[in-house]
């Protein structure tokens, strides 16, 4: 099965994503992430919604943080 993961928003969790070749389901609350895998088959992604930070370009809802709170990530 594919590896559940979490990406957060940070220009070394970008560069990491940027080399990914495996399949993986990842979650993340970057629009930057978003953008990164929009056209990556081997990912599964997940955008986490909410209310948008421009300056550093994500998004932060607490029914989101609720979500994640139950789920158990891989890495």
């Amino acid at each position: 099965p594919d590896k559940l993961c979490f990406f957060d928003v940070s220009t070394t969790v970008l560069a990491l994503a940027q080399i990914i070749d495996k399949k993986l389901t990842i979650y993340s609350h970057s629009l930057d992430n978003a953008l990164l895998f929009a056209d990556r088959s081997e990912v599964d992604f997940h955008l986490l919604g909410g209310q948008f930070y421009s300056k550093n370009r994500f998004y932060f809802g607490f029914s989101e943080a609720e979500v994640l709170s139950k789920m158990s990530f891989d890495f």
